[in-house]
């Protein structure tokens, strides 16, 4: 079901703080999460003439699940529940995920990276640009993509 983000976590934690029981603060559930070495969400407008939102939404995850396939440091993960994510890999070892998800309002296409590794976002967004969006630069403005990838390049 494509829910709104921010209410479906919101229920989430609801659910686990009743399943935990009296006594349980929100501040002490979230004390065992750990924060991303480096984390970004890439919004990309739709922008060409007589785009729906949605038909490039599908054709952006049906190259997304092919790059998945060609791509050795990526391996889908099951199941998916809204767009689709992929696990990311370096030297052997899980490094972090990327999430192509649609805005439920806007006629975006969002990529949500999260890593361990250092420059791992310019890795992802690098290998999205390659591998995902090469023949969508017309209909999708990829300018925060390359920006992201010009400020990485840059520290």
């Amino acid at each position: 079901y494509m829910l709104d983000d921010g209410a479906y976590m919101a229920m989430k934690v609801v659910i686990e703080l009743a399943r935990r029981g009296a006594g349980t603060s929100i501040s002490e559930l979230f004390s065992t999460l750990e924060e991303p070495r480096d984390e970004v969400e890439i919004r990309l407008k739709v922008v060409g003439n007589n785009c729906k939102r949605e038909h490039v939404f599908d054709q952006v995850l049906q190259s997304f699940q092919e790059a998945a396939k060609r791509v050795p440091e990526w391996k889908v993960d099951e199941p998916n529940y809204e767009g689709l994510r992929v696990s990311t890999f370096h030297s052997e070892k899980e490094s972090g995920w990327i999430l192509l998800r649609m805005s439920l309002h806007d006629p975006i296409i969002i990529f949500n990276v999260e890593t361990e590794i250092e420059n791992g976002v310019s890795i992802a967004a690098r290998k999205i640009l390659a591998e995902v969006l090469p023949k969508f630069v017309e209909i999708l403005d990829i300018e925060p993509l390359n920006k992201l990838i010009k400020a990485t390049d840059l520290k």
